[in-house]
């Protein structure tokens, strides 16, 4: 493909020249004179339109030719808003290679921590929209308008969905000393003990901060919300027990499974995830069942040309049915979606909805 590029440059400009030549012949661009050494002005003016015509068709040529360049033509930079190690962090590494392979260039993931993911999403909001800056974002994304009135950008104006990535169901994974070793239990300890138990989440507005807020309001407990820079942070607390629970995705919960220092309590979602088959859902033990997942998109800039969102929504198709990604995204208890860009816009406007009303019904506030 690209030798064809590399050929279609030369080729216009002999054309444009070639064209050019065949009707003007012997002209120049000098004013001619006539005999009695006064300027031929008829003659010099159409020389003068010749050679601006001319000028304008290899400008056009060249123009033409830029904008046929293949893209990319340079390195990508994926901006993961949280903490290395957390579970947004290993969807983005997940997809790394693949995209590298794709689209012959480096793609570079950097970590932009801090506010939650607003500093790093901030950074891609002012970013160039050519397609060479891109946001792995996640669940809080859509709830921030709702909470935050402050925001440095317009999560509707300043960007262009590209796809919803994966998701996952949410596990209720406590620290192993939590007296508690149902959905039941905990509920009866957190209203014995108002207040005392923490619950964690990676960020005010993520899915495990409101669906917190949500259980809290439906079984009429109180518990502290201590909201972490990343899942890995709250990992550590909790295995080290400076935390009692943690709504996190089955990636999150995976992570953590065999450290022999935490426990799992529920799942969301209708039935049993595959990777988590010995953990009930909320359905089983009673509590309503709550269709609500953790989950990671792509975003652009706003303004990002279509033809570059569609080619990158047809590489995530595509690897996202590559075996060495599916795999480890199922090892993760993920879903694997690689949605089109109008099905991450609805997903999108659904969620925030749905948790703008908790938020608001709720008074929750935390700011």
């Amino acid at each position: 493909m690209r030798c064809c590029h590399t050929l279609v440059k030369p080729l216009l400009y002999a054309k444009a020249v070639a064209l050019a030549a065949r009707d003007f012949n012997n002209t120049s661009c000098v004013p001619a004179s006539t005999n009695s050494g006064s300027i031929d002005v008829g003659n010099t003016t159409m020389k003068t339109r010749f050679c601006g015509i001319l000028l304008g068709i290899l400008a056009l040529v060249t123009c033409a030719s830029h904008a046929a360049d293949p893209y990319p033509t340079k390195p990508i930079t994926l901006i993961v808003p949280f903490t290395v190690g957390g579970t947004t962090d290993q969807v983005a590494r997940i997809l790394q290679n693949e995209l590298i392979r794709e689209f012959g260039q480096p793609v570079i993931i950097q970590n932009r921590v801090g506010a939650g993911g607003r500093v790093g999403t901030a950074e891609v909001a002012r970013a160039a929209p050519d397609g060479y800056t891109m946001l792995v974002t996640f669940d809080s994304f859509p709830t921030d308008p709702v909470i935050y009135k402050d925001l440095s950008y317009d999560i509707w104006k300043d960007f262009a969905p590209v796809s919803l990535l994966v998701r996952a169901p949410l596990v209720a994974a406590t620290t192993i000393g939590l007296p508690a070793n149902s959905i039941t239990e905990l509920i009866a300890y957190a209203k014995a003990n108002p207040g005392k138990v923490s619950f964690g989440s990676t960020g005010a507005g993520s899915s495990a901060h409101l669906f917190g807020e949500m259980f809290m309001i439906n079984t009429g407990t109180k518990m502290m919300h201590v909201p972490y820079k990343g899942g890995a942070n709250a990992m550590t607390d909790m295995m080290t027990g400076n935390l009692d629970i943690f709504w996190g995705s089955t990636a999150f919960a995976q992570t953590v499974a065999n450290s022999g220092k935490v426990k799992f309590l529920a799942q969301t979602g209708e039935s049993r995830n595959d990777r988590f088959p010995n953990v009930p859902t909320l359905k089983e033990q009673g509590l309503p069942s709550l269709d609500i997942y953790g989950w990671m998109g792509l975003l652009a800039p706003a303004g990002t040309p279509p033809e570059i969102i569609a080619r990158w929504s047809a590489v995530l198709k595509k690897a996202g049915t590559v075996p060495s990604v599916a795999d480890r995204y199922r090892d993760l208890g993920m879903e694997i979606v690689m949605s089109s860009p109008a099905y991450f816009t609805d997903w999108l406007r659904a969620e925030n909805k749905k948790w703008g009303d908790v938020i608001r019904t709720g008074h929750i506030s935390v700011q």
